[in-house]
């Protein structure tokens, strides 16, 4: 209520930035082909905020695209949120992505690197192709209409945030980083004089 969204709305939310990498511009496309029950968080700051808003009003979807401008409460909003959206066309990782699995939601991205590498998809969650409007508004259609997939996306993401992403595996990965880096030197090392002598 406090960012303007009616009761029963349907939201979806995107954290980014608001630059040209990001793929806003096609998400507001996305958006304006899902009915008019959906609206969109954009949850960010930057410089394309004026063109964006500008492209809002000219899709006629303005009293459906809420800006949030910078949040700190980034978990909050993904739990409330139904579908968090990431339609970058270049993305290294995507935190944001992990951090829709540990908000136990269905995560929409674009196929860019980190995201495409990460995400399984049709079991984690759902890609689709970069600077398609079309697929992205598809993906979040599915997402949002058909509930029982929705959380067994979210399901099986929470299984590999587990198995690949938490504090156990993380450490588990480093050990083993580690142990086969010691493993490696040990089995090149041989005695010898002094520093640097053979």
């Amino acid at each position: 209520q406090s960012f303007g969204t009616p009761e029963g709305a349907r939201i979806v939310l995107c954290l980014a930035r608001l630059h040209p990498k990001k793929g806003l511009d096609r998400l507001l496309e996305a958006i304006a082909e899902l009915s008019g029950d959906v609206h969109l968080w954009l949850a960010g700051d930057g410089e394309l905020d004026k063109a964006l808003r500008a492209q809002s009003v000219q899709l006629g979807i303005a009293d459906r695209v809420h800006f949030l401008g910078w949040r700190h409460d980034r978990g909050a909003l993904l739990r409330a949120a139904g579908v968090p959206a990431v339609p970058s066309r270049y993305e290294p990782f995507g935190t944001v992505v992990i951090e829709g699995w540990a908000a136990h939601v269905p995560v929409v991205a674009a196929a860019a690197v980190g995201p495409a590498a990460t995400i399984a998809d049709g079991r984690t969650g759902l890609v689709v192709p970069i600077d398609d409007a079309p697929s992205l508004a598809a993906a979040l259609r599915r997402c949002l209409d058909d509930r029982v997939f929705a959380a067994a996306l979210a399901d099986a993401a929470a299984a590999a945030l587990e198995q690949n992403y938490s504090r156990a595996a993380v450490v588990r990965a480093y050990l083993d980083l580690y142990g086969r880096l010691v493993d490696g030197d040990a089995a090149r090392t041989r005695p010898v004089g002094p520093v640097g002598a053979r």
